[in-house]
């Protein structure tokens, strides 16, 4: 129980980072602005579960709605890294979500969220919405009382939310929105049954703002110098093979080499030790060598870098090399959060997986040269 309240402070924290990624350092001038450009966001959802696993077609049925609120800031292109991004707005939202199903209950949400436009035309624009955030369940997994629920084992998950949103202006102060996306619940296979929960949705809204209108910067804006660098990430987690069994410490060190070819971009290569201890116990149990290095996997990754700001997003793709115990599968995926403080140091939040099967939520610390 501490571990999960832990990692949900950890969580939120990591998520005020990446939101609080505005002028409010600013000059007065700053934030001033920053505050006359706030918007609140009543949306309406409609959706379904996606049984993306055979076991949880029985909740794939219905169709249910939903109520969100968020609360935004639209930026105005002060930081070049707005403008580079087409002026996206960052917001916090809440939803609560009862899909009707006894075993699942009813889900409360907190999330960050980015809307980044990818069209803009004089009155309407389009673009995608991207949420992470916590997932409160009130009803859990229980062996006894509730095995049904083999999606979710416990009450604080990870929530994400993708969705592609067209919107018309109708004039100063108001403005409709409307698409479709896709919302996921997991906590990173901390503890199992751990299937996840998919809900397909159909969303619309109105955006208010509280400003007439948005005063937007245009610079010129000189290429990136094309740069090497180096980045040495320490992280760790915690992850249970299976239901009846306890929890297990996954600890990596990773080696990202990476060139930057513009002011958003950068692409690399790197190196990744992993140490499970349920690997080594395994190891052990079958009376094989227990030196440390045999015992660690090795993989090999591509990595990519989306920059915003102090904020970087990242996902890697890699390889394990041969090892004394197959891995789960050949390959692996990494997608998480980096937040930049001072000269190069860093702290990572991020999700290791197997062909989309979370491995663990890693927690780490790092530094870029």
């Amino acid at each position: 129980m501490v571990m999960r309240r832990i990692n949900g402070i950890l969580l939120l924290t990591a998520l005020l980072m990446l939101i609080t990624g505005c002028p409010l350092s600013a000059n007065p001038q700053s934030k001033q602005e920053f505050t006359r450009n706030i918007y609140i966001q009543p949306v309406i959802q409609y959706g379904g579960i996606w049984a993306h696993r055979s076991v949880l077609e029985v909740f794939s049925s219905s169709w249910f709605p939903w109520f969100e609120l968020n609360v935004g800031h639209q930026s105005t292109g002060r930081e070049k890294w707005e403008q580079l991004y087409n002026y996206p707005s960052l917001g916090l939202g809440i939803s609560r979500i009862d899909p009707g199903h006894e075993a699942l209950g009813q889900a409360t949400s907190l999330f960050g969220y980015t809307d980044i436009r990818l069209t803009r035309h004089a009155n309407h624009s389009s673009g995608i919405k991207l949420a992470i955030g916590l997932g409160y369940f009130n009803t859990v997994y229980d062996k006894e009382t509730n095995p049904l629920n083999v999606a979710i084992s416990t009450n604080l998950n990870l929530y994400f939310n993708l969705a592609y949103l067209f919107n018309w202006q109708i004039n100063d102060h108001f403005s409709f929105r409307a698409g479709g996306g896709l919302m996921h619940f997991s906590n990173g296979a901390f503890k199992k049954p751990n299937r996840g929960l998919n809900i397909v949705q159909a969303t619309a809204g109105v955006r208010y703002r509280f400003s007439p209108e948005y005063r937007f910067f245009e610079d010129h804006i000189e290429p990136a110098d094309t740069k090497h660098g180096l980045t040495i990430i320490a992280s760790g987690g915690v992850m249970q093979p299976s239901p009846e069994m306890p929890n297990y410490g996954v600890h990596s060190l990773s080696l990202n080499a990476t060139r930057q070819f513009n002011h958003q971009q950068r692409w690399g290569v790197g190196f990744d030790l992993f140490y499970n201890e349920y690997v080594s116990e395994e190891l052990t149990g079958l009376e094989m060598p227990d030196n440390l290095w045999q015992t660690m996997r090795k993989g090999v990754f591509l990595s990519h870098d989306l920059i915003f700001k102090n904020t970087v997003v990242v996902a890697n793709l890699g390889f394990y090399l041969p090892h004394e115990i197959s891995p789960p599968q050949p390959y692996y995926q990494r997608i998480g959060l980096r937040y930049y403080i001072g000269e190069g140091t860093l702290f990572n939040l991020s999700l290791v997986a197997h062909r989309g099967r979370a491995e663990v939520v890693e927690w780490g610390i790092g530094h870029s040269f």
